[in-house]
């Protein structure tokens, strides 16, 4: 009965909340892929039930020039003689090139005092472009990883690898991290869906806003769809083009101006600057 009374009030979990978790990180990427330098707010609500915690994990990334990708995920993390176990289902909104995406996102953790293991899986719901922009198209991949971590006692060291469901591409990122207090940065190198081939300089910060970070410690994934913007062919007409250039035999006279300005259609308005939130607003384009 307790157990389902916990879920009943997993809306108001911020209010009866037994522990709070907030990272903010700062990332620098020489990539090959744009957009992927960014900061991101993760926000971690945890509940204690008989040594399980069942934890609800908002997160938000700004990319700059209007896109965004907000995450949320519901999970539960089980502390046993050996370790911690973990599973978690999130749902990742992302506004990109002027399309709106959704994503489903099972993973499922370890963690030990030396070692830590995350596995992700990426899985497309449904684009929801509205006003798609003329000549490309976002398409979103199926992606996967893994990440397995050893806690050194002077660095984390990890190795991870992802798989590309879509172009059936591997990739490999490793990872050297370090701890100063409520500090931590971390440098890591590679090749991924979300960045491409890349260096990456991290700075995390923990608000001391919790007691227990290192059993909540961040859900390891990342928040945003990997995705491709295929450009679209341009239509060519099948009518030949006239090579006759036009021969100007007399020039209209100030009279013939101003009538032809009186019957000239109306200028063409100029296209409104779009958001990512003119789909809520607005409504879905056919």
């Amino acid at each position: 009965m307790k157990k389902v009374l916990m879920f009943l009030l997993l809306p108001f979990m911020g209010i009866f909340a037994s522990d709070h978790e907030i990272n903010v990180e700062v990332a620098g990427v020489v990539p090959d892929m744009t957009q992927s330098s960014h900061f991101e707010v993760d926000y971690r609500i945890i509940n204690e039930l008989d040594s399980n915690f069942v934890i609800v994990n908002p997160r938000i990334r700004p990319l700059g020039n209007g896109n965004i990708n907000i995450g949320l995920s519901l999970g539960a993390r089980s502390d046993v003689d050996f370790g911690i176990f973990g599973f978690h289902v999130g749902c990742d909104y992302s506004y990109t090139h002027e399309a709106h995406n959704m994503q489903l996102v099972p993973s499922f953790e370890y963690m030990s005092s030396r070692w830590f293991y995350s596995f992700n899986a990426y899985l497309p719901i449904k684009n929801l472009s509205y006003g798609s922009p003329i000549g490309q198209i976002v398409k979103t991949h199926r992606y996967l990883d893994q990440e397995i971590v050893y806690k050194w006692r002077h660095a984390n060291l990890s190795f991870s690898h992802n798989f590309d469901a879509e172009t059936l591409k591997n990739g490999f990122v490793g990872k050297i991290s370090k701890d100063f207090g409520d500090l931590s940065l971390a440098i890591s190198g590679g090749q991924d869906g979300h960045h491409g081939k890349h260096v990456k300089l991290a700075l995390v910060y923990n608000l001391p806003s919790g007691s227990s970070k290192h059993s909540h410690g961040r859900i390891n994934r990342h928040v945003g769809t990997v995705y491709d913007c295929k450009v679209l062919p341009v239509r060519k007409s099948k009518k030949p083009v006239s090579t006759i250039e036009p021969i100007i035999i007399a020039r209209p006279s100030n009279v013939q101006i101003k009538n032809t300005l009186k019957t000239a259609p109306p200028a063409t308005p100029v296209a409104e600057e779009k958001h990512w939130y003119d789909f809520f607003t607005k409504g879905r384009s056919d």
